[in-house]
């Protein structure tokens, strides 16, 4: 008995680890990708349209991966939603998502029925090529990264996220 319990442990640990998906609490940028300059790139969201980070340059940026099948992802999602509505108020701050839209696990329809179901309004990008995450040296998500006006990367989070922290963030690079 023993045996077949340590086999199932040893299996849950190497899916868990297999996932992409972190359960992590949210940690500094000095443990992922380091504060600098972020590199322009250009994206096609859900309704077809090409959107580039240099378009939002003079606004801080707050730019999420994620992907419909990720707990933690879908958790934050709530208060990003909100996040999204009061940045669009206050016109200073843009939150943009990216959906990891790898073709297998993760797709296109998979992501906008997601955003559908939960009437979310923020922009989702869809990173087909797995480019930006690449750049973002992503390795598990959700992640999250704040862009100062400059588009330079001055913080970032990894693991599920709150509002009030991606505010405390914001609130520090404003």
């Amino acid at each position: 008995m023993n045996k077949l319990l340590i086999i199932v442990i040893l299996m849950l640990l190497a899916l868990s680890l297999f996932t992409g998906c972190s359960e992590k609490p949210a940690v500094p940028p000095e443990e992922n990708v380091q504060s600098g300059e972020s590199d322009d790139f250009v994206l096609e969201d859900l309704d077809g349209n090409f959107l580039s980070v240099s378009d939002f340059k003079g606004k801080v940026v707050v730019l999420n991966f994620w992907a419909s099948w990720c707990p933690p992802c879908r958790q934050e999602m709530p208060d990003l939603d909100e996040l999204d509505k009061e940045f669009k108020e206050g016109g200073d701050v843009v939150l943009l998502t990216v959906n990891l839209t790898d073709g297998q696990r993760e797709t296109r329809e998979a992501a906008r029925d997601y955003i559908e179901e939960n009437g979310f309004g923020f922009v989702v990008l869809l990173d087909e090529r797995g480019e930006l995450a690449a750049q973002y040296r992503i390795n598990a998500i959700p992640q999250t990264f704040i862009l100062d006006r400059n588009g330079e990367i001055s913080d970032s989070l990894i693991g599920a996220t709150t509002k009030d922290v991606i505010l405390d963030k914001v609130s520090a690079v404003k």
